[in-house]
């Protein structure tokens, strides 16, 4: 028996429907690729620190002098803005820490925005 009462259903469009699928694409994206690969990097910050020869690193309140990625702060991980490592090192340490002042054992002093 009818009584008169209209149920309405939630109707959508099509181009609604790929927009919201669109958005959970990108955020399985995020999910799946781009947070684990910060997770990592934090992790290999860390490791590098605790296996390395490094002799001294800090990151008391200075300015920062370079690049410090904006996503390792959502992470947070603090910038070290000084790291003195063995010569061997180099290389991955300015791949890890682009925010520090690096010295080495033997004296060099490197910035990590790749000049010297």
């Amino acid at each position: 028996m009818y009584h008169g009462t209209v149920i309405r259903r939630c109707q959508y469009r099509l181009r609604t429907l790929f927009l919201i699928i669109g958005l959970a694409a990108i955020g399985l994206r995020i999910g799946l690729y781009w947070v684990p690969a910060q997770l990592r990097w934090v992790q290999a910050r860390h490791d590098f620190l605790h296996k390395s020869g490094f002799f001294l690193h800090g990151h008391w309140p200075e300015p920062i002098r370079g690049e410090f990625p904006w996503s390792l702060l959502l992470f947070g991980e603090q910038p070290e803005y000084l790291l003195m490592i063995r010569d061997s090192e180099i290389d991955e340490a300015k791949q890890l820490f682009p925010e520090a002042d690096i010295y080495t054992t033997s004296g060099r002093r490197l910035r990590t925005e790749g000049t010297e």
